[in-house]
């Protein structure tokens, strides 16, 4: 199988990397080092007890592939009967996945899915959350599901879910008003015990908040940290990091200023401090968004959109000392996007993106030691709906291993699972 060969990287600033040791710390609980270690308003009502429609082998133009590239296809494309304005989709274990959804009627709704081995989607459970108001949704899994909500207040809504091997999902506690002023927020898993929220707050500052899952479904704040950030809107994006020896590691990808982004890599001890070991700041005067972020053993990887509608590849080498050095940051990786999203393999990572021309596009991207990033896959569908993209955030097992969708502008999901061919 051939790989096509994207630029290599090229260590173009070295003087980027500064390794500022910070008096900024947080409380880590003292626990074993883990061993793996948006939307617009729409108008159609809700339906709960549609069965899945789905038709198999979604047309895909194989001729436009790039060279080199194993083809991907669109397996099966299933009509869920649901509708939302934000999704979010968890891989729970091999086929099973969970989807958090934020409704037409500013509510969380969560359902869990399994693939079949035709690609085919059963709907397995349900769970709905008591908020009303909800503006954004994230979801991440840590030792059960955490789910945060940003309220059209500002405020900071957290909750623990279980889903059992069935896919039955019970809501396992809440913690209300977990903060204020915030107006975008994303979060990560540290470990199975600890998440990491990052919110940006009406008052132009960053808030680094840990979490940690105390008994069955409580959550306990163990610290906050601000940065500033002036004046944006949104983005950034949290990265756990391999474990160094003992240290947890975390890395936080941040807008601090228009088109000024900061790489920051946090360092702890259990039982010690999470503390801000070393950033590096890059001005991209072109890049209005962040659209995944990916790590290896030595290097993190960003792919930014720019307003001439490409993503570009950012990369910086991580050193075993903590420091951060540039390499590359001009590798074009698609163009002419109008919104892109990502799922995560275990040597590299599948971006999902819907062209100006409305094809739904699919790269599987892999790290070669020595040789930089590969085009390992490609596809690309015409048929998909047209609307926002959406993307389980790993990859399945099975035959179908790609879960991806859209949201179309009544607010209607379809799902669409793609297999190698």
């Amino acid at each position: 199988m051939s790989h096509v060969l994207v630029n290599s990287l090229v260590n173009r600033s070295k003087s980027s990397s500064r390794a500022l040791s910070l008096s900024l710390s947080l409380p880590l609980p003292a626990l074993a080092a883990w061993p793996g270690a948006v939307g617009n308003s729409r108008q159609r009502q809700l339906r709960w007890d549609q069965p899945l429609q789905f038709k198999r082998e979604v047309c895909v133009e194989q001729s436009k592939q790039p060279s080199g590239a194993m083809g991907i296809v669109a397996l099966t494309q299933s009509r869920t009967g649901l509708s939302a304005q934000e999704v979010v989709m968890v891989k729970q274990r091999a086929r099973q996945v969970v989807t958090a959804m934020r409704t037409l009627t500013d509510q969380v709704q969560l359902f869990s899915w399994r693939v079949n081995a035709d690609g085919s989607l059963l709907r397995t459970g349900s769970g709905a959350l008591p908020l009303n108001g909800v503006a954004q949704v994230a979801m991440v899994h840590a030792r059960n599901y955490v789910v945060a909500c940003r309220t059209q207040r500002g405020e900071l809504q957290l909750s623990r879910w279980d889903v059992s091997n069935t896919g039955v999902i019970y809501l396992a506690g809440t913690q209300g008003n977990c903060g204020q002023g915030i107006q975008w927020l994303t979060l990560a898993a540290l470990t199975p015990e600890l998440v990491v929220v990052l919110a940006l707050t009406t008052n132009q500052r960053w808030q680094i908040m840990l979490w940690q899952l105390q008994g069955e479904g409580a959550l306990t704040l163990l610290g906050v940290q601000e940065m500033p950030a002036a004046p944006v809107s949104s983005g950034g994006a949290l990265t756990p990091l391999p474990p160094s020896g003992d240290n947890l590691r975390l890395a936080s990808l941040v807008a601090t200023a228009p088109n000024r982004f900061a790489l920051q890599l946090w360092q702890g001890q259990p039982g010690d401090a999470l503390t801000l070991l070393a950033t590096d700041q890059l001005l991209l005067p072109d890049v209005v968004a962040i659209v995944s972020t990916y790590v290896d053993d030595a290097h993190f990887y960003a792919v930014m959109q720019t307003v001439t509608g490409q993503l570009r590849l950012i990369t910086w080498r991580l050193s075993p000392d903590g420091g951060l050095t540039l390499l590359d940051a001009t590798t074009v990786l698609a163009d002419h996007v109008s919104h892109g999203i990502s799922q995560r393999y275990q040597d590299g990572f599948a971006l999902v993106y819907r062209t100006l021309a409305g094809e739904l596009c699919v790269q599987q991207w892999q790290t070669q030691p020595g040789a930089g990033l590969t085009l390992h896959g490609a596809g690309r569908s015409s048929a998909a709906p047209q609307g926002e993209v959406i993307c389980c955030n790993e990859a399945l097992e099975g035959n179908a291993p790609l879960l991806t969708g859209v949201i179309d502008e009544q607010g209607e999901v379809t799902l669409i699972t793609w297999r190698q061919g």
